[in-house]
């Protein structure tokens, strides 16, 4: 069953995860992390994605009010 909010994700999302909420692949989400575009900790051995600098990445995201279709 998918969470209904945001807020009942967990608070460190795994590379899939954060793919999956943002729709796009896990591969892009690595190079957003290398872009320095998306930020990401490394409490153990794998990265994870703070829920809310994937929040953060879409408010940042340019708009595309105006842009041709």
């Amino acid at each position: 069953m998918k969470p209904a909010k945001i807020e009942e994700l967990p608070l460190l999302l795994t590379a899939s995860q954060a793919a999956r909420l943002l729709g796009i692949h896990r591969t892009t989400v690595y190079t957003l992390v290398e872009e320095g575009k998306l930020r990401a900790v490394r409490p153990l051995r794998e990265l994870r994605f703070p829920r809310d600098a994937v929040e953060q990445f879409v408010r940042d995201m340019p708009s595309t009010k105006g842009a041709a279709r």
